[in-house]
C-alpha cells in the first residue's frame, strides 16, 4: 500500500503533525546536563570500572561544549523527529538509547585496543544521532519502492556524512572526535533498526534479514561487552 494509507508517509508520518515527547524529553535532558554542569560526570571514562555500561548511556546526554551541544541537538532534532514521527516514541526510544549506548561501547572497545594507557572520557549523543541515521537508512532500504519521495536524499546525506567523517580519519583526524562510536552508533542503529522500525510489506527476504539482523546484534553487544 502507499505510505499514506498505511499512516506512515506522506501524511500522518510527518513528524510536524506529531508531538515527538521522546526526542523532546531527551533534549531537555542534554540542555539541562549542559547548563547544570553535570556533564563530565555522566561521560564514558576510560579505563573505567564495572559501572562502565551505564556511563555509556549517560554519555548521550552529557556534552563537552555549547558548540558540541548544539551541533548534536541540531542533528537530532532534524533526523529524530522524522524517525519518531514516523515510528512513534517507544521505537525512535529503542533506537536512540541502544544503538547510542553500543556505539558508545565501541568507543571503549577501540580505545582498549589501540591506545590503552591513555586516559578519556566520551561524551556527547553522536553515537545516537548516527544511530539513528543507520536506522532510518536500513527503514528506507528495506521500504525502498514505497519511499520515492525520500530515498534518495537520505541516501545523499548519508553518504556526504560518512564521506565526511572518513575524509576527516584519514586526512585530518581530529584529537577530540570519536570516530568508532560514530562507526559503530550508524552500524548498531541499522542493525535495530530493521529489528524495531514500521515496515510497509514484510518479504520473505525481509525476514531472513531479521533474524541474520538479531543474531548480529548479539554477537556485536557480546562483543563490545566483553572487550
Amino acid at each position: 500500500r502507499h505510505w499514506a494509507e498505511r499512516g506512515m508517509w506522506p501524511t500522518r508520518g510527518l513528524p510536524l503533525l506529531h508531538v515527538p515527547a521522546s526526542l523532546l524529553l531527551v533534549t531537555a535532558m542534554q540542555v539541562a546536563c549542559f547548563v547544570s554542569g553535570a556533564s563530565w560526570g555522566l561521560g564514558l571514562r576510560v579505563p573505567s570500572g564495572p559501572e562502565w555500561p551505564a556511563q555509556a548511556l549517560t554519555s548521550l546526554l552529557a556534552h563537552a561544549d555549547a558548540p558540541h551541544l548544539a551541533g548534536n541537538l541540531a542533528s537530532q532534532l532534524a533526523l529524530g523527529g522524522l524517525v519518531e514521527g514516523m515510528h512513534g516514541s517507544g521505537r525512535f526510544a529503542v533506537v536512540y538509547a541502544v544503538g547510542g549506548a553500543l556505539g558508545a561501547a565501541c568507543f571503549r572497545a577501540a580505545w582498549r585496543v589501540t591506545d590503552g594507557e591513555t586516559e578519556r572520557v566520551l561524551v556527547g549523543a553522536s553515537p545516537a544521532v548516527y544511530a539513528l541515521m543507520g536506522a532510518h537508512s536500513a527503514h528506507v532500504a528495506l521500504n525502498w519502492s514505497e519511499a520515492p519521495l525520500i530515498r534518495w536524499l537520505l541516501v545523499a546525506a548519508v553518504a556526504l556524512t560518512a564521506a565526511v567523517d572518513v575524509a576527516l580519519y584519514f586526512a585530518y583526524p581530529l584529537p577530540n572526535v570519536a570516530y568508532s562510536s560514530h562507526a559503530g552508533g550508524a552500524a548498531f542503529g541499522a542493525l535495530v533498526g530493521v529489528l524495531v522500525l514500521r515496515n510497509v510489506r514484510v518479504l520473505e527476504w525481509e525476514r531472513t534479514l531479521r533474524r541474520c539482523a538479531a543474531l548480529l546484534l548479539l554477537l556485536g553487544t557480546c562483543a563490545v561487552l566483553v572487550a
